[in-house]
């Protein structure tokens, strides 16, 4: 070991220079210009202790060289810091924010490099020495794994100033070392590194416009330059004096302090801050471990042949850079979203982990193993980095040459003719005046702008009058146009219409049009609650043909009981209207939009405009267009029933229009819910067939309607051309390239991540190529007319299995559905097709009496000839069921079978004459052979999940109509004498039968089943476990009036009836008959005998008919039943009255607090005449009595014994004073209550009743100043409530919201003493439930202005609504009306409020003792509450510094600069003004 070169204390300085600087790059990283002070002075102070080392007696005869190093150390660094700062504005156009973090930055990546090879210059000289350009390398690593968390997270700073500074800094420093003594005779080879680590990536991040491969280059690069400049030798850490420790130190400490700022910070969710320890620790052990210590000697060596210097090893430099990574990390885990900092975190853990393995090796496990395995090691180590590092920058190339392989691909397909634009498959795209698409009422589902204004309003607008302009004036040039009228102010004109641009409605008065100011525009939400109210309602009888008009009346009679969360109707209709009247109003809903509807199918053509977002793509109108058929069918049926055939041939025109238009859907989903249009047109069609209505023109306009046309599946071609683009190049080819697209599927965010861009772009290219050997098999069926779909499965079947092999997750997810699509396209074609020929049959059965023998016989007379199967290429073929009955199967699925049954039809309709004539005819009622009957039943129960149709088996007639529930079919459409004349004609009725009788109340008919031998008992389901029925519905018994319920327990066993009457333990049921409330059948079960044991029995009297559903029938059990919002009827305080004479207990501790709960007075004054006590625990009725309005009923209380006291009397104080109740209050205070207590005064003052406030003040008097002290923020709070907060208006109230305004956030303060539940009331009449409040919490409601709110109790008592406004306001839930106003009166009484309060000391914001309490006025207290609002406001804005500038939005706003313009700037001396002044009071 050479002897030192220089004096020791210039090495100590250098060390200690660049602990400084790290420490200031570490504190300031978020700032860097901040630390321009701190460096400024750590050079100064470097550059006197260097004159000062130079002129040291040991530094005697080489001070020129020592010279050299300071230069190089010290000005080197200024100098790269001033070119930027000075030059680069010259060259770049960045704000002078971003010059200055470029050139800060820049210093301290020339700064650090350059003090590394000082030392080395100081412990070996300026001899040849290349190895030591290897610092130079490293640091280059270092800072640049310190920004990438910054560039990911910082967008406001440009990646060129970060990673511009950091290469600037590596040139720059190698451009200097060329030029020093250290690289003689290696200079050309270390500027081809340096070229290559420093210029090449950027180069490269500039052709590929990615960070990235800028990324991936610089730090390959860089290892590459490294491990070509190696140490031969291994260094060995642990001879070095306390080493062991420190690595041992490095290898723990930054784990677990990691894993303990993961629990102060709540993983990285607060003070951030914090996590910045880890790579400081990092940074200070690495320190330690480079520097510090001396070696220990070994034979031969002299220990004063190291400098502190010498160990400049490998594990403090991985310390080093493990620190820098960890710094990206914390950066990134700060700013990430709560799902996503596992990730880092993992990340994290990953890093600190391979720094303690690197630590242990080197530390440890090198010290046990022999030297000749150390040599193994360190020859083979770093060739094993370079194959690493070759096989990256393989990676990063097969990555090159998959992308080259999809534009080959591309290139081959588009010289076969294939087109990668997605506008080459949409086609032409018509003018807004044939587009069907641009009227009501789908236009408001095309995006904003595309539509112009006069298109959206359900009348269309008249013709404008033309305009006769007046001669040009005189004067007036040659060729200009004529002057335009005068507009009213803001009119839009003709043509003005811009995307973007907000549909308003015209003014009053526009030109053409009368002065009368026009309807608003139909909004896209007023259309959706129209179609919400479709109704999707489920067949009272799964067999039943045409619709039960009888079950959708019931249906929409209980949904008008829901008051405001009714679904069908925007509007209650009035009660006691017949079916058919309230079925014509329902309907009338509609009308406007029907209108609108026709208007546009007149227009030929239609494509509606999307806003495509890959996988995203918002197809809203899919849904709309189904509500809208689904509605159609109804009115169409609806008219058929009603004899207006014309009318129902108008809607089906109109479904047939709408199914047009949705075929030119551009994605799978729009096909598929295509094929879904049609197949309502077919089951509308299939009904107007059995009704016999249609005449023969009908049925030849409806075939006409069915026949697609030659080209029908173009259009399914040209969405899978779309999709093939929209998915492929638009999608999956944006996300391999970094684009920001969302992706729904959690799979596919792993596929991104984790492969390689080679399968990625071979996934992508599978894909496209299997779509296009999709588009040619569809091509193939449009010219042949034949679908052939073993090509199909066999084109997608290996899909799932060859994409799961190679790793192709975006094909393993889009494209194994395909299949299926083309199945449910080529179903809809077979479906028109059977439906043609169902039509021709009728025309045939009309004209000869009869059905035809074969289906040939329709052709040539009623069908030009007979329609083919597309699967199987052969004419449809059909199956008889006896001489009335076939179907025609077109497709494996039940539902898609074309079925004709007249039989049902007419059980339906009621017609027994139908029925007998057909009987005549050759129909028979046959019955089971004796004997057989078990096979029969056995032969039905076949394909369990999917039965199959009776008709077709050779099972007798009279096991078919049982089957098909032909009994209950006429009990659901009211057909009595049907249903009797079917038991009459041995069909055997079934317990669903006699279900449906009890629930319809039918007496005759439970009567004749009851006879007929039939159990009240529900039968056992063989599949389900012993003894469990089916718990979604009443049993027979619950459902039973006063007449029908003796005759089922006329057929109970003597011996079962007590289990009847408590229904097995399922739940009483007398509860249940009490629940609801049938006074006369609880009066007739208790006449029988039931048991009256049952403590609970008044409680399920009087709770909400919610709070009584069992948990063991799968409702909610509560702990806190509600009681109904609503006190009981006289007549029925009598019956609990009756039931209590009867031997009910009223033992129940929570009688009184529902009856209190609800108000009833009445029913109180008998609870507690009959002896019902007051609860023990939870909450003592008083409470709630006291937040009632109406005293009497707390008076009544507070004489019950026990008497109140202690914690319930003061709750009800408590709450008493919340509400602002005196009179409640005054009472309790007589009770005992002291009104001193500061928790009634917080109380009271929430409660904002100056009244009661005052009342309270007085009677404390001379000790005011004592529990009072604390109550200046409550005044504040009181005060701002008054002028700041919003009541709630009386829930008479109640109306829909008005169209949307300005974006608000409402905030709910519950005062009301219980807890509220907040719903929104919608445009359309409809209610969505939102936040529930518990009592004296707050909720921020984000709406819009116009909105109106409900606020209603849980238990459904409307406490009043509220219209949001602008400006973000708050509003008061209170349990009364009794919150003091702003009034003359109450300022007066505010005043002397203040005035005692001042006066006793008491102090806040508003209670200033320099302000005369004799002179507030609401003026002043507002102006004090905003300028209280300003404070708080700009108090938040200290600390931030959007424009980096040096000074923070608080000091750029007081001095009246701007916080977003870095030019911007104040001095020091305006800000010191500027705080000087508003310390001082003045303005």
């Amino acid at each position: 070991m050479t002897q030192p070169k220089y004096p020791k204390p210039l090495g100590t300085l250098l060390i200690l220079q660049l602990v400084a600087l790290i420490g200031v790059l570490f504190f300031k990283v978020d700032e860097i210009w901040d630390g321009i002070a701190y460096v400024i002075g750590i050079q100064l102070a470097a550059v006197v202790l260097g004159g000062a080392c130079v002129a040291l007696p040991s530094a005697k005869g080489r001070q020129r060289e020592m010279l050299d190093i300071l230069s190089a150390v010290m000005i080197v660094p200024i100098i790269a810091f001033l070119l930027p700062y000075f030059f680069a504005d010259e060259f770049v156009s960045w704000s002078q924010q971003d010059i200055r973090i470029f050139s800060m930055l820049t210093f301290y990546a020339t700064a650090f490099p350059m003090i590394f090879i000082g030392l080395v210059v100081l412990r070996e000289g300026w001899v040849a020495n290349p190895k030591s350009a290897r610092v130079l390398f490293f640091m280059n690593l270092f800072f640049l794994l310190g920004v990438i968390g910054k560039l990911e997270t910082d967008r406001a700073v440009e990646s060129g100033v970060l990673l511009g500074a950091i290469q600037f800094a590596a040139i720059m420093s190698m451009l200097v070392l060329l030029r020093l003594p250290i690289l003689a005779g290696w200079r050309w080879q270390f500027f081809g590194l340096g070229a290559a680590a420093f210029v090449g990536p950027i180069v490269l991040g500039y052709w590929k416009e990615s960070h990235n491969v800028f990324f991936g280059t610089a730090i390959l690069l860089n290892a590459l330059a490294l491990f070509i400049l190696r140490d031969k030798e291994l260094p060995d850490e642990s001879r070095s004096r306390g080493g062991p420790l420190f690595i041992v130190l490095n290898m723990l400490a930054p784990l677990g302090l990691f894993f303990l700022c993961m629990d102060w910070t709540r993983k990285g969710s607060r003070d951030e801050e914090l996590l910045l320890m880890v790579p400081g620790v990092l940074f200070a052990l690495g320190v330690a471990m480079l520097f510090p210590f001396r070696a220990k000697s070994k034979e031969g060596e002299n220990i004063k042949d190291f400098l502190p210097s010498d160990l400049l090893r490998e594990a403090g430099a991985v310390s080093f850079l493990a620190g820098a990574a960890m710094v990206s990390i914390v950066v990134l885990l700060a700013d990430a979203q709560r799902n996503d900092r596992d990730e880092y975190i993992f990340y994290g853990y990953v890093l600190l982990f391979l720094n303690s393995a690197y630590l242990f090796i080197r530390g440890f496990f090198l010290r046990v193993i022999t030297e000749e395995a150390r040599l193994f090691i360190c020859r083979w180590t770093p060739r094993m980095g370079v194959v690493l590092v070759l096989l990256l920058l393989a990676w990063v190339a097969n990555g090159w040459l998959a992308k080259r392989m999809w534009i080959q691909h591309k290139a081959a397909g588009e010289a076969e003719g294939w087109k990668y634009d997605r506008r080459n498959y949409i086609g032409n795209i018509p003018s807004d005046e044939d587009n069907f698409f641009m009227a009501l009422p789908f236009n408001v589902y095309a995006p904003q702008g595309f539509v112009p204004m006069d298109a959206l309003f359900w009348d269309e607008p008249p013709t404008p009058e033309p305009i006769d302009f007046p001669d040009p004036s005189q004067g007036m040039m040659p060729g200009m146009p004529p002057p335009i009228p005068n507009f009213n102010p803001g009119m839009m004109q003709p043509g003005m219409m811009q995307p973007g641009m907000s549909m308003m409605p015209p003014p009053p008065g526009m030109m053409g049009m009368s002065d009368q100011a026009m309807s608003a525009p139909v909004s896209r939400r007023e259309v959706d609650a129209l179609l919400d109210r479709a109704p999707f309602i489920e067949r009272a009888v799964q067999s039943e043909i045409f619709l039960n008009w009888r079950f959708v009346a019931q249906t929409l009679r209980a949904d008008m009981q829901k008051g405001d969360s009714m679904k069908y109707f925007w509007e209650k209709p009035e009660t006691g209207l017949t079916d058919e009247e309230l079925l014509d109003q329902y309907f009338g809903q509609f009308e406007k939009m029907f209108d609108a509807l026709s208007r546009a199918a007149k227009r030929p053509e239609h494509h509606l405009p999307l806003y495509y977002r890959g996988l995203n793509t918002p197809l809203s109108h899919i849904m709309a267009m189904k509500r809208m058929n689904w509605l159609l069918k109804y009115s169409a049926l609806a008219k058929l029933d009603e004899g207006d055939v014309e009318g129902a041939m108008a809607d089906i025109r109109l479904q047939f229009r709408v199914f047009e238009a949705g075929g030119s859907g551009q994605f799978t989903i729009s096909q598929l819910n295509h094929a879904g249009y049609g197949a309502l047109i077919v089951e509308t069609v299939n009904a107007c067939l059995h009704s016999g209505k249609l005449s023969n023109d009908h049925m030849d306009e409806l075939k006409e309607l069915l026949t697609l046309d030659k080209n029908y599946l173009g259009q399914f071609e040209r969405s899978q051309q779309i999709e093939r683009i929209t998915n492929g190049p638009l999608f999956i080819e944006k996300l391999i390239e970094g684009e920001d697209m969302e992706i729904y599927s959690k799979k596919m965010e792993e596929a991104l991540k984790l492969s390689s861009k080679r399968r990625l772009y071979n996934d992508l290219i599978y894909h496209d190529s299997k779509l296009k050997n999709y588009v040619i098999l569809i091509r193939e069926a449009k010219e042949t007319g034949h679908i052939d779909m073993a090509k199909i499965e066999a084109l997608f079947d290996p899909v799932k299995t060859e994409a799961s092999l190679k790793g192709y997750m975006f094909s393993r997810t889009l494209l194994p559905s395909k299949s299926g699509s083309m199945k449910r396209m080529g179903a809809l074609m077979n479906r028109f097709s059977a439906a043609r020929v169902g039509l021709a049959l009728e025309q045939y059965r009309l004209a000869n009496g009869k059905l035809p023998d074969e289906l040939e016989a329709l052709t040539p007379d009623y069908l030009p000839s007979l329609p083919k199967d597309v699967f199987s290429a052969k004419p449809l073929q059909w199956e008889r069921s006896g001489i009335h009955r076939y179907r025609i199967p077109v497709s494996d699925r039940r539902g898609e079978i074309w079925e004709y049954d007249p039989i049902l039809a007419a059980i339906q309709l009621g017609d027994i004459g139908a029925l007998e004539k057909m009987a005549k005819e050759g129909w028979e009622i046959t019955t089971p052979e004796p004997g057989r009957e078990a096979q029969y039943k056995q032969l039905l129960k076949l394909g369990e999940s999917q039965p199959p149709d009776p008709n077709y088996l050779d099972v007798p007639e009279s096991m078919v109509l049982t089957q098909k529930e032909a009994i209950k079919l006429a009990i659901a459409e009211g057909h009595i004498d049907m249903a009797r004349w079917l038991v009459e004609h041995k069909i055997e009725p079934s317990f669903e039968e006699l279900h449906a009788a009890v629930r319809q109340q039918q007496v005759d008919l439970v009567n004749l089943f009851l006879d007929s031998g039939m159990s009240p008992f529900e039968p056992t389901d063989p599949s389900k476990k012993s003894g469990q029925r089916n718990n979604d519905r009443e049993t027979l018994f619950e459902m039973a009036n006063t007449e029908i319920l003796p005759l089922l327990l006329a057929k109970v066993p003597k011996e079962q009836l007590p289990n009847v009457l408590k229904e097995n333990q399922f739940g009483i049921l007398l509860n249940k008959t009490l629940a609801k409330r049938d006074l006369a059948k609880a009066r007739l079960l208790i006449e029988l005998g039931v048991s009256l044991e049952d403590s609970s029995l008044i409680e399920s009297f009087l709770k909400r008919p919610e709070d009584n559903r069992n948990r063991s029938y799968g409702y909610s059990n509560r702990n806190t039943p509600e009681a109904r919002a609503k006190p009981l009827d006289p007549q029925e305080v009598e019956f609990v009255e009756y039931l209590i004479q009867q031997g009910v207990s009223v033992g129940n501790s929570r009688l009184l607090n529902l009856a209190v709960q609800a108000g009833d007075l009445p029913l109180v004054k008998l609870l507690t005449k009959y002896g019902a006590p007051i609860t023990s625990s939870g909450t003592h009725p008083a409470s709630i009595a006291a937040t009632n309005p109406d005293s009497t009923m707390l008076e009544l209380l507070m004489e019950l014994e026990p008497k109140l006291e202690g914690l319930e009397l003061e709750n009800s104080a408590e709450a008493a004073a919340s509400a602002g109740l005196i009179e409640n209050f005054k009472l309790l205070e007589e009770a005992g209550v002291n009104p001193d207590s500061q928790y009634l005064i917080t109380a009271a003052f929430r409660g904002g009743n100056l009244d009661l406030i005052n009342y309270m003040a007085e009677k404390a008097g001379n000790a005011i100043s004592g529990r009072w002290s604390s109550v200046g923020i409550e005044f504040d709070s009181f005060i701002s409530m008054i002028l700041e907060t919003d009541s709630l208006e009386a829930p008479e109230s109640i109306r829909p919201s008005g169209m949307n305004g300005e974006e608000t956030f409402v905030e709910f303060l519950n005062r009301s003493g219980q807890t509220v539940q907040l719903v929104w009331l919608t445009g359309e009449g409809g209610r969505r439930e939102y936040d529930i409040i518990q009592e004296d919490s707050n909720a921020v409601r984000q709406t819009f202005a116009n909105h109106v709110w409900l606020v209603e109790t849980m238990n459904g008592k409307p406490l009043g609504v509220y219209q949001a406004k602008k400006g973000d306001p708050t509003v008061l839930i209170s349990s009364g009306n009794w919150r003091s106003k702003p009034t003359d009166q109450n300022l007066i009484k505010l005043r002397a409020l203040a005035k005692l309060l001042i006066g006793n000391g008491i102090k806040s914001k508003l209670l200033n003792p320099e302000y005369n309490a004799d002179d507030l006025t609401w003026e002043k207290l507002r102006a004090v509450l905003e300028k209280k609002k300003e404070s708080e406001a700009e108090q938040e804005l200290v600390g931030i510094d959007e424009d980096g500038d040096g000074f923070d939005a608080f000091d750029e706003k007081i001095t009246g600069h701007s916080d977003r313009d870095p030019d911007d700037t104040p001095t020091q001396e305006e800000v010191d003004a500027a705080q000087a002044k508003i310390d001082s009071g003045l303005e």
